[in-house]
């Protein structure tokens, strides 16, 4: 599904790409905006962005993920009979600089960086005994590239790609077997899902 929108919004960016001397519906400075990625298009990811000038756009994020697993793997997975609790809260500031701003479609270049905490609880399905406590804190930072479409006044729809850098520390209490902490480095590549933007 993920798949599909991000074509779907590909093929929609493009195709206007070929009427781009049409009016330009692109904010004016000092609007304010909200936005949020669409259903199964990249997690829950929610953001209040001011334009700073005629090509900054200046933001906060917050990513929340809520997870409850009956039987199933995770990273945090013991064995059959477990449930699992996962949440996970990423709070940061990210910018968007706009290469071009006339015409419908606006390719830019985004930098974001984020404190992650996740927070993973592991028992027992039958006796509810606590199996493993798992917390996890990160930073992580984000370059990528992106493309903004304004059809209408107001209305910003797009995606971004590109490298995200995440630096890990995790305690995890495994009951009366102690504690285990460990760090982690990690350099990937990522796609966003399609992200909606209501200026105001």
């Amino acid at each position: 599904m993920k798949h599909f929108l991000t074509a779907t919004a590909l093929s929609l960016l493009i195709g206007s790409s070929a009427v781009s001397a049409q009016e330009s519906h692109f904010p004016d400075g000092g609007s304010w905006s909200l936005s949020a990625t669409l259903p199964n298009g990249g997690g829950n990811l929610f953001g209040l962005w001011r334009m700073i000038g005629n090509r900054i756009n200046v933001g906060l994020e917050v990513d929340y993920r809520n997870e409850d697993l009956e039987d199933r793997s995770s990273p945090a997975f013991i064995g059959p009979n477990t449930n699992t609790r996962d949440d996970l809260l990423v709070v940061g500031p990210s910018v968007r600089y706009y290469l071009k701003t006339e015409g419908p479609v606006a390719p830019y270049v985004r930098a974001s960086l984020g404190i992650q905490r996740r927070d993973v609880e592991i028992e027992q399905a039958t006796s509810g005994d606590a199996l493993q406590h798992q917390e996890e804190s990160s930073t992580i930072w984000r370059l990528a590239v992106g493309v903004d479409w304004f059809p209408v006044d107001g209305v910003g729809i797009g995606f971004f790609s590109g490298l995200v850098g995440v630096v890990t520390h995790t305690d995890i209490e495994l009951g009366t077997a102690g504690t285990i902490t460990r760090g982690q480095d990690n350099l990937s590549t990522f796609s966003s899902g399609i992200q909606l933007q209501l200026f105001f």
